[in-house]
């Protein structure tokens, strides 16, 4: 069969074009990475992994153009030599969940903090990564990177709403090498709403909870033979459960809207062809702060806010585009290409430090130690201060991120199949940083400005870092009778660059510190799976684990680098599925990030923190027990555990406020529970009201590198959490519901960073109903 060169030359006509406008800037050296996977509206499946039918008009033969999953379906999970974890559109819908973090309460060998209640900045780690602002792991929607900047600033302080996705996909392991830049934990892709497989469809989905809460989720969409269509929206409101001093409380408004237009040539073509476009707009503006409380406090009443935080205020706006081509223009010959842009704008104006003698204390300091620093803490707990005694930083920044990227999937053989995926993309990213300091007057409880700074004053915060990137992967998923292998290799070659002008100079007329660096890796990773049964196999890789430095590192920062060994056994069925995988990831030198949100200084600089080992244990069930022992009734059920065990095998002396002064070889790493765990069972029956539950557990973590007992130190205490929902659906399609968070009112410490103690969200209660026509 001969190449149709046209519709080939055409698709890569789109990615030449597309990055010769996007990358004006000179890429010197060589560089590849790995693109997140290309997708189509095609071959997406739902409903806890399993595929759709394909959309209206298009044959099956046209449904194995790669779709933007990166787990697929139960068949693909069994052939994976690799950890994957899907939360269905199922689960999602069962649950109203619009916060990540709950919504991977199912999933092994994911840790994460709560900072807000909402999930709005997700702090989630793999496999003992550190969960601070989800920096070490890959993170994308629709295969495509969504941290603000991925390479230059891989903090994320803002994801879409969760609750707009139709699924969550979870890959660790070495079947996790593709998604890059950091390959150390694994990549979490979200799965955006397709477009209706119907002329037309539309759902709504509205609620109203606690505290003037209000959750509106709509979408409307249909396909046509040549053409498809969906506008969705998804608000999220509420005035808050903490209380500051003074009046207000930690109100928030969150909005996301989002729009896809698919163009595709007729079914039957030769060679068939889509093109789809995607837009998307999101928000927020919230009464958020870092400002936490003593535990004194806490523990008399913990969702107050001191006075000082009534200025505390997060608002951003972040909008996004992407066009994607497929063409299948062999039977087994796929191209896809993306170009994408996104860009985000944030300001949180918050209470940074506090003045009443000669030098200014951070308000980290101050709840760590309120005898120490009594005069601050008073002044913070709404005593009279002197003028410009309080200082709140307005960090305000900007952020951009885009790209191109094309993946080629070939399959060939019979006896001995091989599916080869050839990738590339070209990237760059920049953060622009120009912050300033207010100064503020504790007047009898009340926060007054007394000074307002010139822009890019204060902590020097007056910086952009960009990085250039250009990264590719091959990878050979090969199928020999019960055998799957898997082998590979990734490329990122990267350029970064710093442009420092100082807080003396916020019109940026002068010429600036300069600081630039580049680094190249590859990647290898192979894994193997062997099926002894239809449903029960095991499988085992190893892959190389790496994380880039950021722009502005210093000389000596190296990049994060590992090797990763697992090993594991599943077993998957119709009614009973499980999985057990044990872990090595052995660290030739880890990376820390000096930020605000880990009580740091929030320069964003990086130090090599050595050797390190990290190795434990991860086991899921899920199960219907109902139809597994006939009960006549089904009661949906999981239960998952993850061990851990995370220590660094280095000494060294630093400056990283989670690892200072000094650490010693054997010590172990902050933020990396030993134990967490999930558990969930439900009760249903076709025309009765449903029941479901759901929990989480985490063991007492601490929040210092140290080796000494926990319970002498200062950490997070062990909590459990338990989540109820119930709904009657009083027609098909139509649902009544109430949802119960946090349904037994425990109170309980979510973090200790950045600064004192923070709690997790109480008891809330919420009540809808959800419409599909």
């Amino acid at each position: 069969m001969k190449l149709d060169r046209r519709n080939l030359s055409l698709s890569l006509v789109i990615l030449v074009n597309s990055s010769q406008q996007i990358f004006a800037a000179d890429l010197k050296g060589s560089a590849i990475s790995i693109p997140s996977a290309p997708a189509t509206e095609l071959d997406k499946p739902s409903q806890g992994g399993k595929s759709t039918a394909p959309t209206a008009g298009i044959p099956k033969n046209k449904n194995n153009l790669r779709g933007i999953t990166i787990t697929g379906d139960e068949e693909a999970q069994k052939r994976t030599p690799g950890s994957t974890n899907v939360i269905g559109q199922d689960t999602i819908e069962k649950h109203h969940q619009s916060d990540l973090q709950r919504m991977i309460w199912e999933v092994p060998g994911l840790y994460f903090q709560d900072e807000d209640g909402y999930g709005l900045r997700p702090n989630i780690g793999m496999r003992g990564t550190g969960v601070l602002r989800s920096q070490k792991i890959t993170v994308m929607e629709d295969g495509i990177l969504i941290a603000p900047a991925p390479y230059a600033a891989p903090s994320i302080h803002s994801l879409p709403i969760a609750g707009r996705m139709e699924s969550v996909e979870v890959r660790k392991g070495s079947s996790s090498i593709e998604y890059g830049p950091y390959t150390v934990g694994g990549a979490i892709n979200l799965r955006s709403t397709s477009i209706p497989e119907a002329p037309w469809r539309a759902k709504a989905n509205v609620a109203i909870g606690e505290r003037y809460g209000r959750r509106v989720h709509l979408n409307i969409g249909g396909s046509q033979k040549n053409f498809g269509w969906l506008l969705e929206t998804y608000q999220l409101g509420e005035d808050g459960y903490k209380h500051i001093d003074g009046g207000g409380t930690n109100r928030l408004s969150a909005q996301d809207v989002m729009g896809k237009m698919r163009l595709n040539t007729d079914p039957d073509a030769s060679s068939y062809q889509e093109l789809l476009l995607k837009l998307s707009v999101s928000g927020e503006n919230s009464a958020e702060s870092y400002l936490g409380l003593s535990q004194a406090d806490f523990d008399q009443s913990p969702y107050r806010v001191y006075a000082a935080a009534q200025k505390d205020q997060m608002k951003l706006s972040r909008q996004a585009v992407s066009l994607r081509h497929s063409i299948e223009f062999l039977p087994k010959s796929i191209l896809t290409t993306t170009v994408y842009q996104q860009k985000l704008n944030r300001n949180w104006y918050k209470l940074d430090s506090v003045k009443t003698g000669i030098t200014a204390s951070n308000i980290k300091s101050i709840l760590s130690d309120p005898i120490k620093y009594s005069s601050e803490y008073d002044v913070i707990r709404g005593t009279t201060s002197s003028a410009d005694a309080l200082t709140v930083k307005a960090n305000n920044r900007r952020f951009y991120s885009q790209g191109a990227e094309s993946i080629l999937s070939q399959t060939f053989g019979t006896a001995t199949r091989h599916e080869i995926n050839i990738s590339l993309r070209l990237h760059k990213d920049e953060e622009d940083r120009l912050q300033n300091d207010d100064r503020y007057q504790m007047n009898q409880g009340y926060l007054v400005r007394t000074t307002a700074a010139t822009p890019g004053t204060g902590n020097g915060n007056n910086r952009i870092g960009s990085v250039a990137a250009l990264a590719a992967y091959v990878i050979d998923n090969i199928e020999m009778g019960n055998w799957n292998l898997t082998v590979g290799a990734r490329h990122e070659a990267l350029e970064l660059n710093q442009d420092d002008y100082g807080a003396s100079d916020p019109d940026r007329v002068n010429t600036p510190t300069n600081k630039q660096s580049k680094i190249a890796q590859t990647l290898p990773g192979a894994g193997a799976a062997y099926r002894l049964t239809p449903q029960l196999s095991v499988f085992t890789g190893v892959h190389r684990g790496f994380g880039p430095p950021t722009p502005g590192s210093e000389s000596d920062t190296k990049p994060e680098t590992s090797w990763n060994v697992e090993t594991g056994v599943r077993y998957l069925s119709q009614i009973f599925n499980a999985e057990f995988t044990g872990f090595y990831n052995s660290y030739e030198n880890i990376l820390g990030r000096d930020l605000y949100a880990s009580g740091g200084q929030g320069t964003g600089a990086q130090f090599n923190g050595g050797k390190a080992l990290i190795k434990g244990a991860e086991f899921v069930v899920r199960t219907d027990l109902g139809a597994l022992i006939g009960l006549g009734l089904k009661v949906p059920t999981f239960a998952n555990y993850t061990y851990t065990d995370a220590r660094f095998e280095s000494s060294f002396s630093t400056t990283l406020e989670e690892w200072a002064p000094s650490v010693t070889k054997g010590d172990y790493m902050p933020f990396v529970p030993h134990g967490m765990g999930g558990f969930g069972i439900g009760v249903a029956k076709t025309g009765y009201p449903d029941l479901h539950i759901i929990g989480h557990y985490q063991s007492r973590t601490r929040v210092q590198a140290g080796s000494t007992d926990l319970n002498r130190v200062e950490a997070i205490p062990s909590y459990a959490v338990f989540d109820l929902t119930s709904g009657y659906d009083f027609a098909p399609g139509q649902r009544l519901y109430i949802d119960v968070r946090n349904v037994t009112a425990r109170r309980y410490v979510a973090a200790l960073r950045p600064a004192g103690v923070r709690p997790g969200m109480p008891r809330t209660v919420w009540a809808g109903i959800s419409l599909a026509l």
